[in-house]
């Protein structure tokens, strides 16, 4: 799909403002306040009247059930990781776009609200988003009508968490759908990238900033943090989308590339001239047909039939 007027109108808005902001903003203090406020209220200023979401605390465990239009419990669950460079993005900020793939793919979804950085560095994130999943198991859905879904650094927790349920012994999910996944926290493509081609959107030095708010000492090999270098042998079928004028497009690609390594069935689509998870952005035709195109990939992957036998001994 050609880039529209729209898209390129966009790029250069964000070119223009998110850009220059990210460029010499800090992961703390005022900026991230600022940063956090206007994410919170474009996500609620996008949410459609008449969303039906309940707020879920259970133990460790805080989130949001979501449904769209037609979505029902029944046909599968999706379990939503935001993005948002570990330090900022919340229930609200991404509330829209959960509720745009349960209505496409028919399956509800759980968005998980997991802690920030700086306040909660590593491993607080990977231990809510590994206890939200013990959740679905535990709550007697069956693994195989679970997809993993996430953007930005959401597809760096659901490395993490892959990675768990792998270490742990928990079953696999049906299928992953990542939109401009951000999986190394070293920018060791992202810096070369953005220096040869500007990204309009998204700072790969402020993205050095938000990782080491998260990893506050930890090294960056952690095997809960170095997704890229995971063993992908048992992970389940991946789509990815990603925007051609990403910084991020090379983890994205190095993704896909260790997965076909690895033999795991996936798709990666670069969608030409979009910025960093376009999909977030409601007004593009292009994040319309993408997340159209990724309800279709969670309905074909999600197995039919009744709940799955009990895993509370695997999750309690």
């Amino acid at each position: 799909m050609n880039r529209t007027r729209r898209a390129r109108i966009l790029a250069f808005a964000l070119s223009r403002s998110l850009r220059p902001y990210t460029d010499r903003s800090q992961a703390g203090g005022c900026d991230l306040r600022v940063l956090r406020a206007v994410t919170d209220v474009y996500g609620l200023l996008s949410l459609p009247i008449g969303v039906r979401t309940r707020l879920v605390r259970k133990g460790a465990v805080r989130g949001y059930w979501v449904r769209g239009k037609d979505a029902h419990r029944g046909r599968g669950m999706i379990l939503y990781v935001h993005g948002g460079g570990f330090v900022f993005g919340s229930l609200r900020s991404h509330r829209d776009v959960v509720r745009r793939l349960s209505a496409a793919s028919g399956l509800a979804a759980f968005f998980v609200d997991y802690r920030l950085a700086p306040e909660h560095p590593f491993p607080a994130a990977a231990d809510d988003v590994l206890a939200a999943y013990r959740l679905l198991l535990h709550e007697g859905i069956d693994p195989g009508r679970i997809v993993l879904a996430g953007d930005s650094v959401g597809g760096a927790l659901i490395g993490s968490l892959l990675h768990d349920v792998r270490r742990i012994g928990l079953p696999m999910p049906a299928a992953v759908h990542l939109m401009s996944p951000a999986l190394d926290v070293t920018a060791t493509r992202a810096l070369p990238r953005d220096s040869a081609r500007r990204d309009p959107m998204l700072s790969p030095q402020y993205g050095l900033r938000c990782a080491a708010s998260y990893l506050a000492g930890e090294s960056p090999t952690h095997p809960r943090i170095a997704v890229l270098d995971q063993d992908k042998r048992d992970w389940p079928p991946v789509l990815i989308q990603v925007g051609s004028t990403e910084c991020m497009l090379g983890d994205a690609e190095a993704l896909a590339a260790s997965l076909a390594d690895a033999g795991v069935e996936h798709h990666i689509e670069v969608w030409p001239g979009q910025v960093h998870v376009f999909q977030v952005f409601t007004f593009l035709p292009e994040a319309r047909v993408a997340v159209a195109r990724a309800g279709r990939f969670m309905r074909e992957q999600v197995t039919p039939g009744d709940t799955a036998p009990d895993w509370s001994a695997k999750v309690s």
